[in-house]
């Protein structure tokens, strides 16, 4: 079964926009850890737990992805909600800068091509980039996915140094473990300098465990901890460029985005990048200081941002929703640009225009 949320296709479209909506709002406060808060260079880090244990590849859907049509209330485990772990809401921000509508703001694409205005309403026939036709290098550049791997690997790494720090942070373990197994896959089509880009169908299926191992019932039992922990292990050797004795048999390419990873983590990885923006670099200040990790999450939310076109996740073919999204994706294109060329004016510009374009699609979609 695929790993994909799409059950209440309304409810799925406003978080996913209204999650962006809060990158957008300056001036907010907001939590997420930073690279900061772990270690730089998890090169030689290890879990608790030495032992290692042949690790296999799950494509069944999430234990906890809700399958109703009438489902209701927020997602949660056991009935405890996944906000818990991650300090916000998802809801529209307002636009706080300007204190009221931002000015239409046309984002700039790779190609030098204008996006729509963010005022506009969604494109009636918006184009859908096919997956054979992306180019992955120009959405993230190698360097910046091999520290975005490094820092899910740490981040991985700092919940297992023992079952006390496990069972407190099970319920971030499937976002990390979700973002790895993406990032995975698109370093098997990647056109970069990916050291370990032929063993990355690995590091997908690895990871990919670790999302439904730790979102299944039995999460937080010692069996799971030592199960996470022992796919841990292995990707942290194949990241180092060695060549572990027992490895999981997959496919070289999976088939869609949907078969990776679950559509509501990879969009709690995209709020927690968010959250860092809004929080670090709402000022000039900010934007200068932390401009290295500011141009990888970006890259990130571009990057993120393109897994929603996979058919899997059930809107390929809606052409509404494929024009919100599009001018999403520019706006964040924009947004790397302007950080590369140190431009903060234009980067906080296009900040706002895209948060305005997510308030439109809330307000679209809101009602089903």
């Amino acid at each position: 079964m695929p790993l994909r949320i799409v059950s209440n296709w309304a409810a799925t479209v406003c978080a996913l926009l209204s999650a962006a909506a809060l990158l957008f709002a300056s001036g907010c406060g907001g939590g997420g850890s930073t690279d900061e808060a772990v270690s730089s260079n998890g090169d030689s880090a290890t879990a608790a737990t030495s032992g290692k244990s042949s690790s296999t590849s799950s494509k069944s859907g999430g234990a906890t992805s809700d399958s109703g049509s009438g489902r209701s209330g927020p997602k949660t485990i056991d009935g405890i909600p996944y906000d818990v772990f991650f300090d916000r809401p998802l809801e529209v921000a307002a636009d706080s800068r300007t204190g009221g509508t931002a000015p239409a703001i046309a984002a700039t694409t790779t190609g030098g091509t204008p996006a729509a205005a963010a005022t506009e309403p969604a494109a009636d026939n918006a184009a859908k980039p096919e997956a054979e036709d992306v180019s992955w290098s120009k959405l993230i550049p190698a360097e910046m996915l091999n520290e975005e791997v490094r820092f899910l690997r740490n981040e991985i790494q700092s919940r297992l140094t023992n079952m006390g720090a496990y069972k407190k942070s099970v319920l971030e373990l499937p976002v990390f473990g979700s973002a790895l197994a993406y990032f995975a896959e698109i370093a098997s089509r990647h056109d970069g300098d990916i050291s370990w880009k032929a063993n990355a169908k690995y590091i997908r299926a690895l990871g990919s465990k670790i999302a439904v191992v730790t979102s299944g019932s039995d999460a937080q039992t010692k069996n799971s901890y030592e199960e996470v922990n022992n796919a841990y292990l292995t990707i942290n050797e194949i990241l180092n460029n060695n060549t572990p004795a027992e490895l999981p048999e997959v496919e070289d390419e999976a088939p869609d985005f949907s078969e990776v990873a679950d559509m509501f983590y990879l969009m709690k990885r995209m709020e927690r990048g968010q959250q860092w923006m809004q929080t670090n670099t709402g000022s000039e200040s900010g934007f200068n200081d932390k401009a290295a990790t500011l141009a990888r999450e970006v890259a990130v939310m571009v990057a993120l941002t393109q897994a929603y076109y996979a058919p899997g996740y059930g809107y390929a073919d809606d052409e509404e929703f494929l024009g919100y999204l599009n001018k999403l994706r520019d706006a964040g294109l924009g947004m790397r640009k302007a950080v590369e060329e140190k431009d903060f004016a234009k980067y906080d510009e296009l900040r706002s225009a895209a948060g305005q374009q997510c308030t439109q699609c809330h307000s679209v979609f809101k009602n089903g």
